[in-house]
């Protein structure tokens, strides 16, 4: 909270905004289609998606919280917002994961499995309020512990433990990860990338999977100049001659 805000790593106003345009799209086809015959002013067939609204619908309890008790959220980094603990933590091998030991139960077993039996006794860690007062020691007693193992060794140790944790993904580990593979979440395509020839690159897959894997992508982006001919015929209405002239100086 002490440092300036971040971006996200990618633009997911963009892409959020674009799932509830397809969203409404939908329910106004669903809508035309059980309501034959009847005329709709064009406000009801108005499907209208802004960008600073797609985010603010994720914001869970943002503006409750402000507007009922006065709190003013801040950031978290890696946490989320009174619970704990659950955070990213690092490993020895220089990765991070994700645990999530913020169940009363599950924090038992979490803190013997990091060797801290006397954080698993401690009275005022009984409740979440308890633990989200004291969550930087608590996160100091994990880091500590996660950071003398790699992440195989830690996420194998928590899930014998059954504590809910998981990887923290680079896009090295995404295009090894079987269960992506399998449900076809990797489509390789030939592409030119600026080198001397194509090389084949995986795509992310369509979601969401119809079926046991996601439906194969048609195509790729189209190269660059792919359509001029046709938009030069078909839009501006040129002929053969006009357009050969015209691609033949853009080429030169």
């Amino acid at each position: 909270p002490d440092r300036p805000p971040v971006r996200v790593g990618v633009s997911i106003g963009d892409s959020i905004a674009g799932l509830y345009a397809a969203f409404g799209s939908v329910m106004a086809l669903f809508q035309r289609q059980s309501r034959v015959g009847e005329r709709l002013a064009l406000s009801q067939r108005t499907i209208d998606v802004a960008l600073n609204e797609s985010i603010m619908s994720m914001m869970e309890s943002l503006v409750p919280d402000y507007l009922a008790y006065g709190v003013k959220r801040e950031r978290v980094g890696g946490r989320m917002e009174g619970i704990a603990p659950s955070n990213a933590y690092p490993c020895n091998d220089g990765t991070s994961i994700i645990i999530s030991g913020n169940g009363d139960a599950i924090f038992q077993r979490y803190m013997e499995t990091i060797e801290r039996p006397d954080l698993a006794a401690d009275a005022e860690l009984q409740t979440n309020a308890g633990r989200w007062a004291r969550r930087d020691e608590l996160d100091a007693a994990i880091g500590a512990w996660t950071s003398r193992h790699t992440r195989d060794e830690a996420l194998r140790i928590l899930d014998d433990a059954n504590v809910p944790s998981g990887p923290i993904y680079t896009a090295a580990d995404i295009v090894e990860d079987e269960q992506y593979n399998a449900r076809n979440m990797i489509q390789t395509f030939w592409v030119d990338t600026g080198e001397d020839s194509a090389k084949p690159v995986g795509f992310p897959g369509i979601v969401p999977v119809i079926g046991d894997k996601s439906l194969p992508i048609d195509h790729v982006g189209p190269d660059l100049g792919a359509h001029t001919r046709d938009v030069l015929a078909a839009v501006l209405g040129l002929s053969d001659v006009e357009i050969e002239r015209i691609v033949t100086e853009t080429e030169c």
